[in-house]
């Protein structure tokens, strides 16, 4: 059974501009092969067990050849599945959705074109510059920078069009953006026409940079312009009809680097400030050896050991430990009727919370949820007798050992857990540019953060929300100052501090 193939427009940028139509099919795909988004709150809109293919070519980084697209869309639509082809712009307008379609119509699968406001019109419009004005331009012309250095001549057709009186507008041609400008002075195109660069087109970080045909290649090298960006040639660029966008005004970005249960959370928080959340980069939680996690299986197995007397206490740290720590006591093929006699500790209430979801509530959780006072009020009601197991990540905070160890010696430090950071870079970096502050949730995944980011200077036009004083420390081991701190370990009290200096 054949599937079906819809060539969707994804539009110029802001997710809003996508056609009700892209939603609809959105909302209903099985498969979503898809570019380089300059929004991806577009994904956010393909249900949960969706599958995604990122086929989208970078500067310097091409992972599918054209051809290779064409057979990822024949062959899901011949395992019969709805296929959403989801690309920038539109299809049609150097988007080589023709030669997709013709893979398709060569192998008789059943395909519609969901046309999408392309980025040539509706980026100069979003900046207040109309393509055609009376009395100024009645034409205009769309073209791709990308061959303005090509062989085959187009260096001559740049120059013909140099003689034109409508509005010349260049997709992807900033790194050309020298020799464009040279052609058209060649061809006789009057040094004082208007010309305008617009970064970012219809994002909420879009820049416009304007000057004439002679003073524009100095004023992008000053202003340290970078694509994607377009390039619009003719009078009409100095016009201003941007006018007031309160939908682009409304709330706070913020960027997220954690987990997928944390990227929830801080969506559920910052929707309530009729702010946005994207997410930066996905940290996995990765299950690890762990010869005291031997330790305590053999405790929980022989009940209580001829030397033991006090209580046994398992004390969780996050959600994660609590989620590690129960799916490993399934692998062990431990009963939770053994765990009778245990008690246990959390740091706060989503990690009580999460262990509620196990069937068990907390005997102990701090007046103030932060690693601090976890340890000194834990410490304060344990016996010297007592032992203490801590299933968290791997390389926690030696100072919560050092405050129950203050109490009692039998504290297992169990590492049960690690948490690796995927960030696909050249993504990444669009999306920081996209937020106002950026929110890391513990110390080794900013440690991760930083090891892969190559352009570090990025971080200036962002604040660093930082959950807990480590997470905040690790920043400061880089260089990273300046960061909003929660001393406690909630994401609403994060939340918080970022509302408060938002304001």
């Amino acid at each position: 059974m054949k599937g079906k193939v819809y060539l969707v427009g994804a539009g110029p940028g802001d997710a809003g501009l996508l056609t009700c139509r892209g939603k609809e099919l959105l909302e209903r795909c099985q498969v979503v092969v898809y570019d380089r988004l300059a929004s991806n709150q577009l994904l956010e809109l393909v249900p949960k067990d969706c599958k995604k293919i990122d086929v989208g070519k970078r500067v310097g980084n091409h992972p599918y050849l054209q051809s290779e697209i064409n057979e990822i869309l024949v062959r899901e639509a011949k395992d019969g599945y709805f296929v959403v082809r989801l690309k920038g712009g539109d299809s049609f307008v150097f988007g080589r959705g023709g030669e997709e379609i013709q893979r398709l119509i060569e192998e008789q699968i059943p395909y519609e074109v969901i046309p999408g406001i392309t980025s040539a019109i509706a980026v100069p419009e979003w900046a207040g510059i109309p393509v055609t004005h009376r009395g100024i331009s009645q034409s205009f012309h769309v073209i791709t920078g990308h061959t303005a250095d090509d062989k085959e001549g187009m260096s001559e057709d740049i120059r013909k069009l140099a003689r034109l009186n409508g509005t010349l507008i260049f997709l992807m041609g900033i790194g050309n953006l020298s020799k464009i400008v040279g052609e058209l002075q060649i061809g006789g195109m009057d040094e004082n026409i208007e010309v305008a660069i617009i970064e970012n087109g219809t994002l909420p970080n879009q820049r416009v940079t304007k000057g004439n045909l002679k003073s524009i290649v100095h004023v992008a090298k000053e202003r340290k312009v970078e694509a994607p960006a377009i390039l619009l040639v003719g009078n009409v660029a100095g016009l201003n009809f941007e006018g007031d966008r309160d939908h682009q005004k409304k709330g706070v970005s913020v960027g997220v680097v954690g987990t997928n249960h944390m990227f929830s959370k801080m969506k559920q928080c910052i929707k309530k400030m009729d702010g946005k959340v994207i997410q930066i980069g996905t940290t996995k939680i990765i299950s690890i050896e762990c010869p005291e996690w031997d330790t305590f299986c053999q405790d929980v197995r022989t009940k209580e050991h001829s030397d033991f007397k006090g209580k046994r206490w398992v004390a969780f740290t996050s959600s994660n430990g609590v989620e590690l720590f129960f799916s490993r006591l399934i692998e062990a093929q431990i009963d939770r009727r053994m765990l009778s006699e245990l008690r246990f500790a959390v740091i706060g209430e989503g990690t009580g919370n999460k262990l509620k979801e196990y069937g068990y509530y907390a005997d102990f959780m701090p007046s103030v949820f932060s690693g601090e006072c976890f340890g000194e009020e834990l410490s304060n009601i344990l016996n010297p007798e007592d032992r203490v197991y801590l299933p968290r990540a791997i390389g926690g905070s030696r100072e919560l050992v050092d405050k129950l160890l203050a109490r009692t010696k039998r504290i297992i430090d169990m590492g049960i857990y690690d948490l690796s950071l995927n960030m696909e870079l050249s993504d990444s970096m669009n999306k920081i540019n996209e937020c106002d502050y950026l929110a890391f949730f513990n110390s080794s995944t900013v440690h991760d953060f930083m090891e892969q980011l190559e352009d570090k200077s990025i971080l200036e036009q962002v604040k660093i929300a930082a959950l807990g004083m480590k997470t905040m420390q690790a920043f400061n081991e880089w260089g990273v100052t300046g960061q909003i701190l929660s001393k406690g370990c909630q994401v609403d009290e994060l939340c918080k501090k970022i509302r408060e200096d938002y304001k």
